[in-house]
């Protein structure tokens, strides 16, 4: 079977094709109310954390991953918000960043594009790390 999963963004699309369940978002850094959103969807120390930081990177950083992770899982946004943990711990660029919805875990890669345009955040999650991850921009 062969899993996938589609994000887009201002003016970026992303797909991702795998063997095992996968998710992927997408998302253009914009104005948004990074306190009131993260008080209401993330947990107490995301929350914590994102008041704590200089940027609304963080933020987005942690909305791309969770939902990453949701789309993967399936079961909807709404269903799984309120379950769903991204954990900070040891956190350094580049690293995979763990998940998790209810008692199942997830992993993730983040990554950051700028551009004349702005910056965008996208991830892509997964619960059995891919052996290969292959990037094609087709500008």
């Amino acid at each position: 079977m062969i899993h996938f999963s589609i994000a887009h963004s201002a003016r970026h699309v992303a797909i991702a094709f795998s063997r095992r369940a996968v998710g992927l978002d997408l998302e253009s850094e914009r104005q948004v109310d990074t306190h009131a959103l993260s008080k209401r969807f993330f947990s107490t120390g995301e929350a914590d954390a994102v008041g704590e930081a200089e940027t609304h990177g963080l933020f987005f950083k942690l909305w791309t991953c969770r939902e990453a992770a949701i789309k993967g899982d399936g079961k909807g946004i709404a269903n799984l918000m309120a379950l769903t943990k991204v954990h900070l711990d040891g956190e350094r660029e580049g690293a995979e960043v763990e998940i998790t919805i209810g008692s199942d875990t997830w992993g993730a890669l983040h990554w950051e594009m700028r551009e004349a345009s702005g910056l965008s955040y996208g991830a892509l999650a997964f619960r059995e790390r891919p052996t290969l991850i292959s990037w094609c921009d087709l500008r």
